[in-house]
């Protein structure tokens, strides 16, 4: 990926919802079938992680055997905190420590990818009822509960890839949970 303009930059950044510095900013502009976000850059689409860590990074030559990870797992995070490069042997054993393979073979530390899993999962599990706060704030505010309106929200991601949840099941508990107040 070559250098990019400022008005290429400018435009990027008018397309992701920057907030502090330890939270996910969510691309707000087109999204691929898997929720990464997708940036029109010299006629081709790029993924927007890759974008937003060659702005933040322009020295770090980005070659197509090169991936952007997410610490946060959260695909539409463009936080250059939360992105660090890697290899797809490297987002492999990512996604097996942090207990999200499906389908991928087990590696001789099984046990050990089982324990970061489980811990990650409770990470999650505790991060869950914020979530659904936020949701039935929402709710409760008269505020719409689309994909896009609470895609972005901390725990959003996480709880839908890690727990299983979709997003009708997310919002069901956020009404229950509304209900009972």
């Amino acid at each position: 990926m070559k250098a990019l303009t400022v008005v290429e930059i400018a435009r990027f950044w008018s397309q992701v919802d920057v907030k502090w510095p330890d939270e996910c900013w969510p691309y707000r502009a087109a999204r691929n079938d898997a929720g990464y976000g997708v940036f029109k850059l010299n006629g081709q689409m790029a993924r927007a992680s890759r974008v937003a860590y060659k702005i933040a990074f322009p020295d770090v030559e980005l070659t197509p055997e090169v991936v952007i990870c997410h610490h946060c797992d959260n695909p539409p995070c463009c936080n250059p905190g939360h992105l660090f490069l890697g290899s797809y042997a490297d987002n492999t054993a990512d996604m097996v420590q942090k207990g999200r393979a499906r389908g991928v073979s087990e590696s001789p530390t099984l046990s050990q990818a089982r324990g970061a899993a489980t811990k990650h999962k409770r990470a999650v599990e505790e991060r869950l009822p914020r979530l659904l706060e936020a949701v039935a704030a929402r709710i409760a505010a008269g505020e719409p509960t689309t994909y896009r309106s609470i895609a972005h929200l901390d725990g959003y991601w996480s709880a839908r890839k890690t727990l299983g949840l979709t997003h009708r099941q997310i919002v069901e508990k956020a009404k229950e949970r509304a209900c009972a107040d």
